[in-house]
């Protein structure tokens, strides 16, 4: 026994490159195997055996994410056009996990599987947790070298860190005319940009691709300044405007959320109030609403359900 090896016992951060854009992070990047399986068993001697089916990778983690224009087209990279399309592209993106330490990590097939949440408010950053799957590389069998993933040994080397860019600035919501043209929050606005996506899987392979099959928004906040009067008529609760069988975004109403100078805008067009509450006691009256929109036509062609910018 030689005794222990404390080189061995290895910690360090680092940085996620993918598609040319290199992502900071503000805590750990995890890396877990994405395993299904199924049971062999028999009547005698219950399970004796559990065998693949699929296997990938999952990297999360929640990034620095910066207010600039490349970050919002690397982070957010679908439309609604993209509907039907695979989210990993004709050809592979790798995916490098690059340490500190100088050792690449390095995935051969790659494709973000959750956009991150986005919270518009002066308390915390911008960001919120986003997600990779990584598959098998195409046309390369399981037991070849890279198949997933490959180590090698280059020294760091990214300079694209701008601490400048982490902006918290102050930020309000329109959602039509007045008194709703400038509406102020409890503690900021959360937003949730989401993706449906549909796999493809083979026998000898499992899990082989995953396709874009749709696009979800969700956005709340808990209003404040708002009248009770106001906040009621918001959700409808005053007025019979919207009866069963019509969307919530009957109005056809924008919800625009918008920064100071080196910030985020964010506008979901045709939108519509889904959930509300409100308290008596010592709790804010006014409590959280929720909204959702529904998916715009011009021409016969579908439009984007979100649209993110940088405030000039």
């Amino acid at each position: 026994m030689s005794g222990f090896n404390a080189a061995n016992h290895i910690k360090g951060p680092a940085i996620v490159v993918f598609n040319g854009h290199s992502w900071y992070t503000e805590n750990d990047i995890t890396v877990k195997p994405v395993i299904e399986s199924w049971s062999v068993n028999t009547s005698i001697f219950g399970k004796v055996d559990e065998r693949l089916k699929s296997k990938a990778f999952e990297i999360s983690f929640t990034p620095v994410g910066a207010c600039v224009a490349a970050y919002l087209t690397k982070s957010f990279p679908y439309t609604v056009d993209m509907v039907g399309d695979s989210i990993y592209g004709a050809a592979d993106v790798p995916l490098v996990i690059w340490t500190c330490a100088g050792i690449k990590h390095t995935y051969s097939r790659a494709a973000i599987t959750k956009m991150p949440s986005i919270h518009l408010g002066t308390q915390k950053s911008a960001f919120g947790a986003m997600s990779f799957r990584c598959l098998l590389a195409t046309s390369t069998e399981f037991t070849a070298a890279g198949a997933f993933n490959t180590l090698s040994t280059v020294v760091l080397a990214d300079a694209t860190f701008d601490e400048t860019k982490l902006t918290t600035p102050n930020y309000f919501a329109a959602f039509g005319e007045s008194p709703y043209d400038v509406i102020d929050s409890v503690d900021g606005f959360d937003i949730d940009l989401g993706i449906e996506l549909n796999d493809t899987k083979v026998d000898r392979y499992g899990l082989v691709d995953q396709r874009l099959k749709g696009l979800t928004v969700s956005a709340k906040f808990q209003p404040a300044g708002l009248t009770e009067a106001q906040y009621l008529a918001l959700i409808g609760d005053l007025t019979t405007a919207i009866k069963p069988g019509e969307s919530l975004a009957k109005a056809g109403t924008s919800l625009v959320i918008t920064g100071a100078s080196g910030g985020l805008k964010v506008t979901l067009p045709k939108c519509g109030v889904k959930s509300g509450a409100w308290a008596f006691g010592d709790a804010e009256r006014c409590g959280e609403l929720e909204f959702t929109n529904r998916v715009g036509f011009t021409g016969g062609a579908a439009t984007n359900p979100w649209t993110l910018e940088v405030v000039a």
